[in-house]
C-alpha cells in the first residue's frame, strides 16, 4: 500500500508502490497497530517499508487478537534507519499469514 494507505498495489514496480518522497530524510520508526474486527482466529501480518520497489530491513510483525472486539496490538521497529533522497518511491509492504479474520491495520512512519 501506499504511504496515504488508501490504494492497494498489486505490482511491485517503484512507480506502483508509493510515493515519491519529496524532501530528504531518514526513517526511523515503523509503528503497526492491528484490531481484529470480524473472525475468530489470529493472524501474523507484517509491514515493511519498501524504497524504490526493494523491501528494506526497517519492519515489524504482530499477531492479531483472536477475539472479535478484543484488544488492539501493537508492534513497531526503529532499526535499520532507511535514507531517502528526494524522488525515491516509499511505501509499505503488508504480508499475512491468514486471510480469515477481518482485521484494520494502521501504519505510522517516521522520517528526520
Amino acid at each position: 500500500m501506499s504511504l496515504n494507505g488508501d490504494t492497494n498495489q498489486t505490482t511491485n514496480t517503484p512507480q506502483w508502490t508509493g510515493l515519491a518522497m519529496p524532501v530528504a530524510c531518514s526513517f526511523d520508526r515503523l509503528t503497526m497497530t492491528l484490531f481484529t474486527f470480524a473472525g475468530g482466529s489470529t493472524n501474523n501480518i507484517t509491514g515493511t517499508l519498501v524504497k524504490n520497489g526493494t523491501d528494506t530491513g526497517l519492519s515489524c510483525t504482530a499477531v492479531s487478537n483472536a477475539t472479535t472486539g478484543g484488544a488492539a496490538v501493537t508492534c513497531s521497529a526503529s532499526s535499520p534507519t532507511v535514507a531517502a533522497a528526494v524522488g525515491d518511491i516509499l511505501g509499505i509492504h503488508m504480508h499475512q499469514t491468514n486471510s480469515t479474520p477481518g482485521v484494520r491495520i494502521g501504519v505510522g512512519t517516521r522520517c528526520n
